[in-house]
């Protein structure tokens, strides 16, 4: 609200999975202007490349088995395509890439053998629970963890994620 020359404005900034309210300040105009790049930002994680042996076979686990939204499939000639999934409402995509020569020895081991993508949910046993009777395998029973619970399964190619949903 403004009050002569002066504002109040609440801050808020995010931190990961939660937003935190900075108290009110109050600023004169002259200071408002150099803030403005910080609130201009637009840049995302727009899609991580998963490189799959063919599209079929990341199409029937990501889409059919997960359930992820198939946002686009276009031929780029050569027998490229551009395959993209999104899981649910998730604001990064996933490109399913077919490998091609040497890059073949890296399907299922992008992340180095560790969890390197994390799918959270907002329901982790409506999830766990439809996954695991559409054949997902998971390494382990879910864990209760201080940040929420999360459990660790494979996709058919070997790549390790977690399913998690954050307290």
């Amino acid at each position: 609200m403004a009050e002569g020359n002066r504002f109040n404005l609440d801050f808020h900034y995010i931190t990961g999975r939660k937003t935190v309210k900075i108290p009110k300040q109050s600023i004169c105009e002259t200071h408002l202007l150099p803030l403005a790049k910080y609130f201009q930002k637009t840049q995302r994680l727009a899609l991580v490349a998963i490189l799959v042996p063919d599209y079929a076979a990341g199409l029937a686990f990501y889409v059919d088995t997960l359930g992820f939204s198939l946002i686009e499939d276009t031929d780029q000639g050569g027998g490229k395509r551009w395959v993209v999934v999104r899981p649910g409402a998730g604001a990064t995509d996933i490109l399913l890439a077919r490998a091609v020569g040497d890059q073949r020895a890296a399907i299922g081991n992008q992340g180095g053998g560790r969890v390197w993508l994390f799918v959270e949910t907002d329901d982790f046993a409506r999830d766990h629970t439809a996954w695991k009777a559409a054949g997902v395998h998971f390494e382990e029973t879910p864990r209760h963890e201080s940040y929420g619970t999360v459990a660790v399964f494979r996709d058919p190619f070997g790549n390790r994620l977690d399913l998690i949903q954050y307290r």
